[in-house]
């Protein structure tokens, strides 16, 4: 109740909690419409951890665990990856490059020619945010503002 304003170790602060204090939650105005949640919306096939893409694509119809729920990899014959660097993250690329030959089709979506971009059938040109009119949202975690990002100019040549 005091507060300890003026005491070392006392006081009170902004974002202790790095950025814009909070969690993203499913009502954001951005996560919400990425993760399937708006009303109306559905979920072709079940979600599975991105880390676990690679016993997906080696295993289909596989059982695992996520979150303490027994679920099974669906049979991936056809990949469309739009964001998210795999094959840097990956613990094992050499697996990842094995299994990501398995389905049928990749397309990326991606800006600069990438490892993920060499690994795929087609690979789809995507703006950086310097080549477009766009908006964004900022905040940080909390997305509570929309920004209007202009096209640089010199990305106009």
């Amino acid at each position: 109740m005091l507060g300890q304003i003026g005491t070392p170790g006392g006081g009170f602060g902004l974002s202790y909690h790095f950025a814009n204090g909070g969690n993203p939650t499913r009502r954001s105005a951005v996560l919400s419409s990425m993760q399937g949640s708006l009303p109306g919306g559905c979920d072709a096939v079940d979600k599975i951890p991105v880390a676990r893409i690679v016993e997906a694509l080696e295993n289909p119809g596989g059982a695992y665990q996520h979150n303490g729920m027994n679920r099974h990899f669906p049979d991936i014959r056809f990949i469309w990856w739009a964001g998210g660097a795999n094959f840097t993250h990956h613990q094992d690329t050499n697996r990842l490059i094995r299994a990501w030959q398995k389905p049928e089709l990749v397309v990326i979506s991606e800006c600069f020619w990438t490892a993920a971009a060499k690994h795929a059938d087609i690979v789809l040109p995507a703006t950086t945010s310097f080549e477009r009119n766009d908006l964004t949202m900022t905040g940080d975690y909390s997305n509570q503002h929309l920004v209007p990002m202009k096209l640089s100019g010199a990305a106009t040549l």
